[in-house]
């Protein structure tokens, strides 16, 4: 299959639709109305109306609607943000790019904070829509100036621009410093994201997905839902809890989210690995 290098559309809906696939896309999906539970790489939270998520080529995302929710979506690829002339690129560009795409937990929740770069967000990603589905002159060159104002925009909410005084000044962390972080606070996931953590250490929430990834092998979603895996897989051979308490225990809204979390990491369900034991 071919891919365009970047598409852009929007959709209203009820059921997140079973046949969405992004094989070969990055993608940036925005919330314009509407709220439910926003799922990818076994972490659950809610999305609401000016949410804005990243997901990168084969990563699981699906979307619980709760109420009839309009979705914003744009797909890219790597050549399109690498093959534009630097003439009109920010200065930087390539850099901020690569770490952008490559950072861990890009869509550990909602890329924006700051609510007026919220709503700024969405009417971006909305006139990117339009413009993809019009026939203007200057089209393509219009597309591109919008796509690198939201980019700016999530890097100034990450807090992906790292410069070299914060490099020399931040200060040194042990692995087992951040471990023993995640061990005690396992069951208090606010506490568990890239710029809690980053408070926590005296890191930008930037620097902190880089030290983190550098001194465990694994980002920070990918360490905290394997130790959550493992923690549920012993309530489930050692324990007497039910699986509505295990579900409640690690923050499931219901036992279905927990049997969702369970198959993503092993493809069973909680009763079979219990009955195994």
């Amino acid at each position: 299959m071919q891919y365009k290098d970047i598409i852009a559309d929007e959709f209203g809906v009820s059921v997140w639709p079973k046949s969405h696939e992004r094989t070969g896309y990055y993608e940036i999906i925005g919330i314009r109305e509407g709220r439910g539970i926003h799922t990818a790489r076994g972490a659950e939270l809610p999305f609401k109306s000016g949410d804005l998520f990243f997901s990168r080529p084969g990563d699981s995302n699906t979307f619980t609607v709760y109420e009839p929710t309009h979705f914003l979506r744009l797909r890219f690829t790597i050549p399109y943000v690498s093959k534009q002339p630097l003439t009109v690129l920010p200065e930087n560009w390539n850099t901020w790019m690569d770490r952008f795409l490559t950072l861990p937990d890009r869509n550990n929740g909602s890329l924006l904070q700051i609510q007026s770069d919220r709503t700024l967000a969405i009417q971006l990603l909305q006139a990117i829509v339009n413009e993809y589905s019009g026939d203007h002159k200057l089209r393509q060159q219009v597309i591109f100036q919008l796509f690198t104002s939201l980019i700016l925009l999530i890097w100034r909410n990450s807090g992906l621009i790292i410069d070299s005084e914060e490099l020399s000044q931040a200060k040194d962390v042990r692995k087992e410093d951040l471990t023993s972080y995640i061990e005690q606070n396992i069951y208090e996931p606010k506490k568990l994201t890239l710029n809690a953590m980053g408070t926590h250490f005296q890191y930008s929430a930037g620097h902190m997905g880089i030290v983190f990834k550098k001194k465990t092998g694994k980002s920070l979603s990918t360490f905290v839902q394997d130790y959550r895996y493992d923690l549920i897989e012993k309530r489930l051979k050692y324990s007497r809890l039910s699986m509505k308490q295990i579900a409640s225990e690690f923050g499931f809204t219901d036992e279905s989210h927990l049997n969702k979390f369970v198959r993503s990491k092993t493809g069973l369900n909680p009763s079979e690995i219990r009955m195994d034991h």
